[in-house]
Order: structure tokens, then C-alpha cells, then sequence
């Protein structure tokens, strides 16, 4: 390729033409806009970060969600029901809504900026939300500790003897959750959140027939049914002995507390109107589910 040089007069002309331009153009636009470049690149560099701190966040305190998730490094853990951590979550999410907003979405690119207003979205409804206390209404026939407990059995990975050894973590662990679930539940009552009775005469017997299954018949016992060739020899009696002892002795008893209150102490006292607009703010809750669950 060859290129075409103008004479000497045409670049004069051109210089001409051009000054009215050169005089007006500001030295210092040229470093406002690098200043410019930079706050946007570290506006998409914060943005990316403070969601891998957010993600990192719900994976360390849903341990059973980063679970099946496929995320290994909680599985010696079960949440936390107690109120003062939903308190303090409910804190934590303030905290990075706060940080999200102070992000400024100039120069962001559209799928950045989408993300940025979709999770300040999910904070505030996730906070304002929290005025219902859904923690006082854990269960339904559909869902609950009750039933994720057992689902974890399939989804918790068992190659070798730490994945049995964190599987044991969990077996222990479960009458406190339990515990906190039915503290969560009485107070419920006292501040009239119950889901329908129906529903909750179902919850006791899902329950009931988990607490009947004991020993090597305990879903809980299937991990210990055949073992891996990861699992040395030698190990297999411990692991297995040792998840049969927390089924005896911690997990049946309690699935029965549970199935027992559930039974007694709160179907009994269940909404016999089952549409949300029977609760004491259902008016209030229903709008905001439809806010929620809609995109209009």
C-alpha cells in the first residue's frame, strides 16, 4: 500500500481550517478522560468483587445451599435458625445494599449494570420482607427443616473419610437446628403467623414417619450402607457405628420432639382460612408478594 502525500500547500490549508479547532481544544481534557476511563474501570472492578464477597457471604451462611451447590467447604456445618442470626443477616444485607448503591453504574457495561440493579433489587425486597418474619412460619407439607435434612443425604458428596466425617458434623447438629426451628415456631403463635392447619396436620406426619424409621432403616443411615473404595477398611465400623449412635440418640429423638409439637402444640392452633389474607398483616404481605413474584 502506498500513501498519498499531500503537497505542501494542501497541509496548510488543512492547518488553516483546523485552528479554530486546535485553539478551543483544553489541554486538560485528555487526562479527564483517562480519569474518566479509570473510575470506570474501577467501578466495574468493584462491582465484581463486592458480588464474589456477597456470594461468598450466602455460601458460608447457607452451608446446605453451597452444599448442593457443589461447594464442599461447609459441609460440616448446618444454619443457624436462632433470631439473632437472622438479625444479624438482615444487618449484613443493610450493609451491602449500602455498598452496592455507593457503586456508580457510569461505564458499567449493560449485563454489569443489569446485575448491579438486579441484586440492589433482591437486598431491598429481602429487607423489607423481613417486617413478615417468615422465620416464625418455617414449614409447610412442601418444605422445611423436616424434609431438607433428609434431602441433604443425597446431595452431600461421600468419597472419602472426611466427606463421612463432616456428614457425622451434620448428624450432631441437628437437634439444635431443631430446637431453634420450634422457638421460632412458638413465637409464631404468640404473634399469630401460622400457616393453615391443614397444611401443618401433614407437616406431623411427614414428620412422624422420618422418627419412625430408626437405625440402619433411618434414611440418615444410607450413606453407611456400602462405601466407596475411598473409605479404607479399617474406617468403615467407626463411620458406621458412629452415624447409627447420632440416629439413636440425637436424631430420633429429635424428629419425635418435633413431630410431637408439631402435633399437639401447633396444628392445633393453624389458620383455618388458608389464604395469606387471613394473617394479621395479610393485606400488607399479599402486596408485597405481588410486587416480589411479578415484573409488571
Amino acid at each position: 500500500m502506498h500513501l498519498h502525500v499531500p503537497p505542501l500547500g494542501v497541509f496548510a490549508a488543512l492547518v488553516s481550517l483546523t485552528a479554530p479547532l486546535l485553539v478551543t481544544w483544553s489541554p486538560a481534557q485528555p487526562a479527564q478522560s483517562s480519569e474518566k476511563t479509570r473510575a470506570e474501570v474501577e467501578s466495574r472492578q468493584s462491582l465484581r468483587s463486592l458480588f464474589d464477597e456477597e456470594w461468598q457471604y450466602e455460601l458460608r451462611e447457607d452451608p446446605e445451599s453451597a452444599t448442593a451447590l457443589g461447594d464442599a467447604r461447609y459441609n460440616d456445618r448446618l444454619s443457624d435458625y436462632s433470631v439473632a442470626a437472622y438479625n444479624a443477616d438482615l444487618e449484613q444485607r443493610r450493609q451491602f445494599l449500602e455498598r452496592f448503591e455507593a457503586i456508580d453504574p457510569t461505564g458499567l457495561s449493560a449485563q454489569d449494570g443489569l446485575s448491579r440493579t438486579l441484586m440492589i433489587r433482591g437486598l431491598r425486597q429481602d429487607i423489607e420482607g423481613a417486617q413478615f418474619k417468615p422465620w416464625e412460619m418455617p414449614v409447610n407439607q412442601m418444605d422445611g427443616p423436616h424434609l431438607s435434612l433428609v434431602d441433604l443425604v443425597t446431595l452431600t458428596p461421600f468419597h472419602d473419610v472426611k466427606d463421612y466425617d463432616n456428614y457425622l458434623s451434620r448428624l450432631h447438629q441437628i437437634p439444635r437446628l431443631f430446637d431453634q426451628v420450634i422457638a421460632n415456631m412458638r413465637q409464631g403463635i404468640q404473634d399469630r403467623l401460622m400457616p393453615p392447619r391443614a397444611l401443618l396436620e401433614k407437616v406431623a406426619v411427614q414428620a412422624q414417619e422420618i422418627a419412625d424409621k430408626t437405625g440402619a432403616d433411618s434414611p440418615f443411615a444410607r450413606p453407611q450402607e456400602t462405601f466407596p473404595a475411598g473409605i479404607p477398611a479399617a474406617e468403615q465400623p467407626r463411620l458406621r457405628a458412629a452415624a447409627l449412635a447420632a440416629i439413636k440418640n440425637e436424631i430420633d429423638p429429635a424428629y419425635q420432639k418435633f413431630a410431637r409439637f408439631v402435633r399437639d402444640e401447633y396444628a392445633p392452633r393453624g389458620r383455618s382460612e388458608p389464604g395469606i389474607w387471613s394473617l394479621p398483616d395479610g393485606s400488607k404481605r399479599y402486596r408485597f408478594a405481588i410486587r416480589q413474584i411479578t415484573t409488571t
